[in-house]
Parts: structure tokens; sequence; C-alpha cells
């Protein structure tokens, strides 16, 4: 019962299952947080094992949040689902992200902390403003934020605040984003 409660919970990506974790969560678990623009994304074999397709992706960085990265950041991520590497796990040059990426591994892989929910998108919002949005639409992304932020003595700003408030789902500016994951990194 325990089993299937954790399976319903968890999201799927093509084959990887994820529980949920909000933005605090995701900040605690990445060792590498940075906003930059996708170089290129290709899908290519693990040199050490030919049978394991990944992808390799290139970032030109702006803003590094948490971690140390060089202006120019590749990592590469296993593919879960063989679909997945015609797409290059959906990056693609050109786009502007915001990623939350675990620790490499011995063999050298990583990815976004909890898959989609460590990868954020982000565009013009209507406003005529960068907004973000990861891969589960912001959904639970805020839940529980507050009482975490609070018990690491963490000062959210006003407009911070206001979103916890709210506890939207869908695209958030993401100079709020990146205020608040900065507080969050801070705080330790």
């Amino acid at each position: 019962m325990a089993a299937l409660a954790v399976a319903l919970a968890a999201h799927a990506q093509h084959g990887a299952l994820t529980m949920p974790r909000n933005l605090a969560e995701l900040t605690d678990r990445a060792a590498l947080i940075i906003e930059g623009t996708v170089v290129s994304a290709v899908a290519q074999p693990h040199p050490a094992y030919p049978n394991l397709m990944t992808v390799v992706v290139t970032i030109a960085v702006q803003d590094t949040l948490k971690g140390e990265a060089r202006r120019v950041y590749s990592f590469r991520q296993f593919v879960w689902d063989a679909k997945d590497a015609h797409s290059a796990l959906g990056y693609r040059k050109g786009q502007h992200v915001l990623l939350m990426l675990n620790a490499e591994n011995e063999h050298g892989l990583t990815s976004p902390v909890g898959l989609r929910q460590g990868r954020f998108r982000i565009e013009t919002g209507p406003d005529g403003q960068p907004v973000a949005v990861n891969g589960e639409g912001n959904v639970g992304l805020f839940d529980g934020v507050a009482a975490t932020a609070a018990s690491k003595g963490v000062q959210l700003s006003r407009r911070g605040k206001q979103i916890l408030e709210a506890l939207p789902a869908g695209p958030v500016h993401a100079a709020d984003l990146k205020d608040m994951i900065q507080g969050l990194v801070n705080s330790k």
C-alpha cells in the first residue's frame, strides 16, 4: 500500500520516477544552480559504456546561484527512454534555462534535481518580463517553502512572501525565483 502511494505521488519522465520536491528541497539538493543559454545538446553514447545513451548539454552561463561553473559549462545526462535521445531530452540551442543540477556521479553523469522539476525554461511573459516555469508547470514548487525559510532564518523579500502566500502554479517572474533561490542558498 505504501509503495502504491509513493508511486502515485511520483511523476514520470519517460521511464524515470521522481518524488515531488519544493523549491527549498530542490535548492538544498542541487550541487550547482546556473542560468544560461543552451549552446548545444547532442545525443551520444557514454564514452566508457557505449550501450548507454546520454545527452551532452553545453550552456553559456550567465549567472551562477550555487556552486562554481565556468562561463561555458557542459554536462552529460543519462537518457532513460531511447525515444528521448532524438529530441536531446528537449534541450534546444538558444533555449534560456535555469538548471538546478545534482553533483556528477562517478561516471560523469548528472541531471537536474527531480529531473523536470529542477529544469526551468525562461521565456518572456505577458508583461514583457522574463518568467520561469519548470517541466511540472511549477505545480507544488512553493508548497512548504515558507516554513522551511522560517526555520532556516531566511528573510524573504516582500515579493517572495507574496508569491509564497499565493502558492501559484505556472510561470513566475524569473527575478523573483532567483531571489528566493539566492535567499535559500545564502541561509547555509
